[in-house]
């Protein structure tokens, strides 16, 4: 059993009772004191119902600006509330099912503060180190306990799965062109022609799907400085990217390298080792996002 309190956007109130009454739901309202908030309504749930019912309310504006805390509820006497169970029970059986907004909960809470991560996996390594000198199986088994990586794996996990995400940094490209899949074995022996389609776009299509999402964009090109400029603009243009990174392909491999951020960061290009350069980016990725939120 869950009480679910929810905090209502300005012009959500109507919209939000109506979902509750379609549903079967008891629930109590209070005005809230402010302009951001203009109601905060209380509701049981069963626990398999939270994600449904709070679905169809984020459909009515009670979105991630919203304040939405779910608890445990102890008990709970309500005869309509009896009823919403059944319901419930027959449509989705299992209660191991729980709302989008606590798994999120749970998941921040397997993540480890960069501290505590960095500190326990230098221990971890030592250990595991010290395990391998000493051809010791115990003590690689404990530097794995040791180390903090389950909880971010798992937290990262839940992430992907709930689609949490606030920023996609697109740094590698996937091939730009693939062929079709031969029907059956392709014989030797003789001349043989090979057709290339060009592939999807993954950031059109990050961007298709999460039209918020903040997003940095590298485009590499062979042709000359000012056609390498004019596409990474349009590129930032088409993907309304926070900047696009615009370099010449003909420095893979090396270690040096120079960077345009185009649309973002300092005026003229940023040269020298890559992972100099690449703190700069993630700099300016910084500074971009805190600009947007200003």
């Amino acid at each position: 059993m869950r009480l679910v309190h929810a905090s209502l956007p300005p012009g959500t109130y109507g919209t939000v009772v109506a979902v509750l009454d379609e549903e079967g739901v008891d629930y109590t309202v209070m005005e809230a004191a402010g302009d951001r908030y203009t109601h905060l309504v209380t509701f049981p749930l069963p626990t398999s119902a939270v994600e449904p019912v709070l679905e169809r309310l984020r459909d009515v504006g009670v979105d991630e600006d919203a304040i939405t805390v779910v608890t445990e509820a102890q008990t709970i006497d309500s005869r309509q509330y009896e009823a919403l169970a059944d319901r419930f029970a027959e449509e989705a059986p299992s209660e191991d099912r729980i709302a989008r907004e606590e798994l999120k909960s749970t998941a921040d809470q397997l993540a480890s503060t960069p501290s505590t991560y960095v500190t326990l996996t230098v221990v971890s390594a030592v250990v595991a180190t010290a395990g391998l000198l000493l051809d010791s199986a115990a003590t690689v088994v404990g530097s794995m306990v040791i180390a903090p990586l389950i909880g971010p794996s798992m937290a990262a996990a839940v992430g992907t799965v709930i689609d949490d995400a606030d920023l996609f940094i697109a740094a590698a490209a996937v091939g730009d062109y693939t062929t079709e899949a031969a029907a059956s074995k392709i014989k030797s022996g003789s001349p043989l022609t090979v057709e290339f389609e060009p592939t999807d776009k993954v950031v059109d299509a990050v961007r298709a799907a999460a039209p918020a999402l903040d997003m940095v964009c590298f485009k590499a090109e062979v042709d000359d400085e000012q056609t390498l400029l004019a596409e990474a603009q349009a590129l930032r243009e088409r993907t309304e990217s926070l900047f696009v990174v615009a370099n010449e392909a003909t420095v893979m491999g090396a270690a040096s390298t120079t960077v345009h951020l185009v649309g973002s960061g300092p005026d003229g290009p940023i040269s020298g080792e890559k992972s100099a350069v690449a703190a700069a980016i993630i700099d300016a990725v910084v500074t971009a996002r805190s600009e947007d939120d200003e």
